[in-house]
């Protein structure tokens, strides 16, 4: 079995919120296994961001990292 490489993300969403707006970042870690693609990894980091903070799905990214968390 191959091992999973780290990786370090950010993530930073702005939603609309009444007559303002909400602007919200997540930071995390995520053991990648080989073979899975930038998309599907941003899709699930996404997917945790919106259910952690509900009332920001649907909302613009303004910014996305994804970088391995080893220096």
């Amino acid at each position: 079995m191959t091992n999973p490489t780290p990786y370090h993300w950010v993530l930073t969403l702005e939603a609309p919120n009444g007559s303002g707006k909400i602007v919200t970042t997540h930071t995390g870690t995520l053991d990648v296994l080989p073979g899975r693609t930038r998309a599907s990894v941003y899709a699930e980091i996404y997917a945790y961001c919106v259910e952690s903070e509900p009332k920001a799905r649907g909302g613009n990214v303004l910014f996305f990292a994804l970088e391995r968390n080893a220096l």
